[in-house]
């Protein structure tokens, strides 16, 4: 009798120190579970079959402005949420298309409005029965108004006549304006993801990869007059101000360059200087003395015979006006 109540002693203490253990390591990850749920900065909530709330996260209680006692055992509508289905509905959906749904949803929180992305599926119990609604609510508002911006920025920058290109750090093309399309002859879904280097003449390209890329990234900002390209393998002059793109702390994300078509004022610059050229020759050889003075009355230039006429050499004259009395005799 003494051997069989030892080994049944012992065997007790066995069994009993599994389910210790196994106790153990249930409530093990059942912290664990609980510290992931609770520190996650997304809205975690999970309903019955008749849409009361039977556990919700601390994120969840600052959606309804409420403790979580207050919370749990009611319905989204008895705290002031308006559900247009019954959860009931919601499982059923789900369960039909085997899919979780995905909305957005738009809730005043601490007075404001804001944009919450809801991803809602089903839970099960132990045994494998569908128990409720688990849903997860992400605040997506900051995301939503930057959407909303860049949106807003697209539309202004479309309508600027000038070309504006963004590129990432590499140069591939992640942004092109219609004054780009214009100015290039490419669509925008041509030009996205193409290295910028199509826009350069092809004798230009270890300039643009040796000197002025690395001097953009360099300073943050470059600007300079130079020959691009159009689709029809034409160039033209065009005057190009380029910059770094930042994040929110610093980092550099890309490059981005605005550009203006300038061949007219590079044309009508080199038919005034050619103009100029042709008038500086025929004064030079003029028999009569031309003496050009300033709206001040300075003389600021003068041919060769001006110089014979008036003994005077060039040097001298510069600077002086007409009745400056300090004039040498005339002869």
């Amino acid at each position: 009798f003494f051997l069989l109540r030892l080994v049944k002693a012992i065997f007790k203490a066995g069994v009993y120190s599994q389910i210790w253990s196994r106790w153990r390591s249930l409530q093990s990850r059942h912290h664990l579970l609980t510290s992931i749920v609770e520190s996650t900065t997304e809205a975690i909530l999970l309903t019955d079959l008749q849409g009361r709330y039977v556990m919700v996260n601390a994120i969840a209680t600052t959606l309804f402005g409420q403790p979580r006692n207050a919370i749990l055992g009611k319905t989204a509508n008895e705290l002031g949420w308006t559900e247009p289905h019954p959860p009931i509905t919601l499982i059923n959906t789900i369960l039909a298309t085997g899919q979780p749904q995905v909305v957005k949803k738009s809730l005043t929180v601490d007075g404001q409005r804001k944009v919450y992305l809801v991803r809602r599926n089903v839970w099960r119990n132990e045994q494998g029965k569908v128990a409720g609604l688990l849903e997860v609510l992400g605040n997506i508002t900051d995301y939503i108004q930057s959407q909303e911006t860049l949106v807003q920025h697209t539309k202004i920058l479309d309508q600027i006549h000038d070309s504006v290109i963004a590129t990432d750090l590499d140069g591939y093309v992640t942004y092109w304006n219609r004054g780009a399309e214009r100015l290039h002859g490419y669509t925008t879904s041509e030009a996205i993801g193409t290295h910028i280097s199509f826009i350069y003449p092809p004798d230009s390209h270890h300039y643009l990869q040796t000197h002025l890329i690395p001097t953009l990234k360099h300073t943050g900002g470059y600007d300079t007059e130079l020959q691009l390209m159009h689709r029809d393998g034409t160039m033209f002059d065009a005057r190009v101000s380029l910059s770094m793109v930042g994040d929110r702390q610093g980092n550099p994300t890309g490059m981005i360059g605005y550009s203006l078509d300038i061949t007219d004022r590079k044309l009508a610059e080199r038919a005034l200087r050619d103009s100029e050229e042709r008038y500086r020759s025929v004064i030079t050889v003029m028999a009569e003395g031309v003496v050009l003075q300033g709206a001040d009355g300075q003389i600021v230039a003068c041919n060769d015979s001006a110089e014979h006429i008036l003994g005077l050499t060039r040097e001298q004259m510069m600077g002086r006006s007409s009745f400056d009395f300090r004039w040498g005799t005339i002869h």
